[in-house]
Order: structure tokens, then C-alpha cells, then sequence
């Protein structure tokens, strides 16, 4: 039985498995950039109050 993927030329693996590398760094980018991550603020440093008085 000869499969129609394992007769795929070494170039055409790699222009399939670099499309599937860079869609799933697009949606990784989408997912992220989506998701809001409150940050933790600093307090400010005790020196630059004494220097605005």
C-alpha cells in the first residue's frame, strides 16, 4: 500500500511543516495579545518623592 504523504519530496515536508509553524505562531500571537494580564505596579522609590518636595 503506498501512501500518497510519504511520497512528498523532502522541499515540499519542509514548505508544509514551516506553514504549520508559522500559523501556529500567529494564533499563539492572537491568543496572547487578547489576553489582559493586570501588571503589578511599583511603588516609587522613596528617593524620587524627596526630590519632587
Amino acid at each position: 500500500m503506498d501512501l500518497p504523504l510519504l511520497s512528498i519530496d523532502l522541499p515540499h515536508w519542509l514548505m508544509i511543516a514551516g506553514a504549520v509553524l508559522v500559523t501556529m505562531d500567529s494564533l499563539d500571537l492572537v491568543i496572547v495579545r487578547n489576553r489582559q494580564v493586570p501588571r503589578a505596579q511599583m511603588p516609587p522609590l522613596p528617593s524620587l518623592i524627596d526630590s519632587l518636595a
